[in-house]
Parts: structure tokens; C-alpha cells; sequence
């Protein structure tokens, strides 16, 4: 059951070209001659991101071109539709050069429409898009964001790594996390993280007890709040549970951007090293290599764990919308005596 949701998840991989980008005397990004036997430039871009005429686009979003072809040289220039308040961008090329990812210099104005030009090949292509809310300032105080607590369905995040093993990453980690917000001071705040779960009602439970033991937990301390009303937090580590069997996940990281009202933080991302040695009965299995062996099979890999064994698989996830939630059972920090 487990591989026919791994395979419904996988999607096709194209052959990687192995062309490398040409020089002025040596142009790659041609496919074609004219009358007196010149090669006629004809590449052109093949997929933006954002889409073109996307909506609602994180003000911290990652651009990229895609080309048809490797491209020996183009321009970029991003500002907004009406040409004012232009973007500092910074290139990083694919190799072969038939992609290139965007990083502006600071980020983009929220709501707002933007337009971005591609010239390539004496052509330019413009890809318009508009971003969300997110990235407003805040209407509330620093202060009163304090004691809220915000909720992540691990079920609809985006896992983009490891590649195409989406399917397997969601049949473990499909708990709720409850994020509170404990202190806030100057650039700096305290998050606690928990483990939650959903009552029939629907109500949002902090996860306090199991099996008669406390369940602990985790602390982000030092949380950089310099560029509110967005936040980056990590931890060494937390633990999450699933069906019993312990899943650590070292140097956890997550970061998101508080709404104007914050009634929800959105543009969440999370990553980590988790550990699956513990896992395979989860599967039916008892090495605990077969889940790195698993996705060996999907051309993804383990790598060492802080301990050296190579049990850990790097796990990013995306697209993280959490709303402000009301705990039903009060949302408490919990440390184990050690």
C-alpha cells in the first residue's frame, strides 16, 4: 500500500542536458540559421515562477526563469507594473545555463503588482504578478502577540526535499504543531512548539500526556524578530510521535510572516535532519535501514545523523499557512527533569 502512494506521487524526471553555456564567439542559445548561414537565436523562456498573473505570491517568494534552451546571456529587470520602485536581483545560474533563480536584494512589497522582464535573444517576455497581504506591518503590538498560538497541519504543508518522496514523508509526519508565542523583546522572541491533535468537535488540543508520561515541549530561543512582522526560528532538535515510535528531527528550523491582524502567520518553511532508524515498524519492517533503502529506490538519499550513523534524511517543507487557534486545554510549556 505504501509504494502504490509512493508511485501515484512520483512524477516523470527529464534527461538532464549536458550542454554547458557558450561565450560572445560560441553562442549555445541557438537553434537555427538564416539565409547566409548564421545560427539564429531562438531561445526563450519556458516557465516562470510565479506563474504569470499568479495572485497572492509571498513577498519573500523565490524567482525563477526556466529557458528552452541553455542561454548565453540575458537581462532581468523587476520593479512594479507601473515601472516604479525597481528590484535589485542577483543571478544564480543552473548548470547547464537553462535555468536561473532570482534573489532580490530586499523583499517585495506586499500587495502589490510587479512586473518582470526577460530579454533575451534581442526578445523580451514579461511575467506579471501580484503579492499577498503578507508582509503588511503589524496593527498590533509586538506585545500582544504574546500568549498566541498558531496551528500547522503537517498533512497540507509542501515537502519539496527530498525529491519525490512527498507520499512517504506524509505517512509519518501527519500530526498537528502547535506554535506559541511566550516572549517578545525588541528583535528578539521565545516560541515553544508542541505537539497537537484534534478533538471530534474539531477543537485544537496540546498533546500533554502519553502512555502516563509528560510529553515535552520544544523550545526556539533567540528567535530573530528583526524584520517584523517576519520571524526565523531554530532548535537543535524536536521530537515528534507517530503511532508511538519517536521521529527526532535535529537542527529544526521554521520561519513564517505574521499577518497585519496576526491572526495567522503565512509563507511558513520548515527544515530538518530526520531520524528514521526508528521508523521501519511503521512500514511493516524491522532494519532500520529500509526506509533510507526506500527512498534510494526514488533517487533520494540519507546522510549522517549528528551521531554519524547514516539514518537522516533532510526534509524541507513549504507554503505553510497557520491560523491563530484557541486551545482548548491551555497551551503549556513543558520540560522534562533530566
Amino acid at each position: 500500500m505504501t509504494m502504490m502512494l509512493l508511485l501515484a506521487a512520483l512524477g516523470c524526471k527529464k534527461d538532464a542536458d549536458d550542454s554547458a553555456p557558450g561565450d560572445d564567439t560560441s553562442v549555445d542559445d541557438t537553434s537555427g540559421g538564416d539565409d547566409t548561414g548564421e545560427e539564429v537565436c531562438e531561445v526563450k523562456p519556458s516557465e516562470f515562477t510565479p506563474e504569470d498573473e499568479a495572485e497572492a505570491v509571498y513577498y519573500r517568494t523565490e524567482m525563477s526563469v526556466a529557458f528552452t534552451g541553455p542561454v548565453s546571456s540575458a537581462t532581468f529587470e523587476l520593479a512594479l507594473s507601473d515601472g516604479s520602485s525597481p528590484v535589485l536581483l542577483t543571478e544564480e545560474w543552473a548548470d547547464p545555463a537553462d535555468r536561473v533563480t532570482l534573489v532580490s536584494g530586499a523583499p517585495l512589497l506586499p500587495d502589490s503588482d510587479y512586473a518582470l522582464s526577460v530579454t533575451v535573444c534581442g526578445q523580451t517576455f514579461v511575467n506579471s504578478f501580484s503579492t499577498s497581504a503578507y508582509g503588511t506591518p503589524l496593527e498590533v503590538t509586538p506585545e500582544e502577540l504574546v500568549e498566541r498560538t498558531y496551528l500547522i497541519k503537517l498533512e497540507d504543508v509542501k515537502f519539496v526535499k527530498p525529491d519525490n518522496v512527498a507520499a512517504l514523508i506524509k505517512t509519518f509526519l501527519d500530526m498537528p504543531i502547535l506554535v506559541n508565542v511566550q516572549e517578545v523583546d525588541g528583535q528578539d522572541m521565545v516560541l515553544v512548539g508542541a505537539e497537537g491533535w484534534i478533538d471530534g468537535s474539531g477543537g485544537v488540543n496540546q498533546r500533554k500526556r502519553r502512555n502516563e508520561e509528560d510529553v515535552p515541549t520544544w523550545d526556539f530561543e533567540g528567535v530573530d524578530f528583526a524584520q517584523p512582522p517576519y520571524f526565523a526560528a531554530d532548535s537543535p532538535g524536536i521530537v515528534l510521535v507517530y503511532d508511538g515510535i519517536d521521529i527526532p528531527v535535529y537542527d529544526f528550523h521554521l520561519e513564517g510572516t505574521f499577518s497585519a491582524d496576526a491572526s495567522s502567520f503565512g509563507g511558513g518553511r520548515l527544515w530538518g535532519l530526520a531520524d528514521t532508524r526508528d521508523t521501519a515498524p511503521l512500514l511493516n519492517e524491522s532494519d532500520p535501514n529500509h526506509v533510507c533503502d526506500l527512498v534510494a529506490s526514488f533517487g533520494a538519499a540519507c546522510e549522517p545523523c549528528p551521531d554519524g550513523e547514516v539514518f537522516c534524511l533532510f526534509l524541507q517543507g513549504e507554503e505553510i499557512t497557520a491560523d491563530e487557534v484557541v486551545v482548548k486545554n491551555d497551551f503549556e510549556r513543558i520540560v522534562l527533569e533530566e
